[in-house]
């Protein structure tokens, strides 16, 4: 008699509540790791936010204090003509440059020559 009872407290054990108690145990360890690796997270995350913030500074430093090969400022405007050309010779002035310069040039000489016209005609008056 006492091999039939072992054999039913061995399947009673086995019951639909003891497998979801089994598995509701598992499911609380899974939970408890994941809320530790959360933890964990939230604790070097300022840390990890400085070093990030650190690194950020460096690099612009370092960015900001490169000079380039003709010894120009790093933050100046560079011409975007100049990006691909190998040697470091400066571009000449566009035609649009050329011709503007052309003009003020011109107006220069006949605001000149007004000047001239004005003086002459002014004192030759009074005399």
């Amino acid at each position: 008699m006492s091999l039939g009872r072992s054999k039913k407290n061995t399947q009673s054990s086995k019951t639909p509540l003891d497998a979801q108690k089994v598995s509701l145990v598992k499911e609380q360890e899974r939970l408890k790791a994941e809320i530790q690796r959360n933890q964990k997270l939230i604790e070097e995350a300022p840390r990890l936010a400085e070093e990030a913030r650190q690194k950020k500074r460096l690099q612009s430093i370092q960015a900001m204090s490169r000079v380039g090969s003709r010894g120009e400022s790093p933050l100046a405007i560079r011409d975007p003509r100049q990006k691909l050309r190998a040697d470091p010779s400066p571009a000449r002035p566009l035609r649009r440059e050329r011709s503007k310069e052309k003009y003020v040039f011109l107006f220069l000489c006949a605001a000149l020559l007004a000047c001239l016209y004005y003086l002459y005609f002014h004192f030759m008056a009074s005399i």
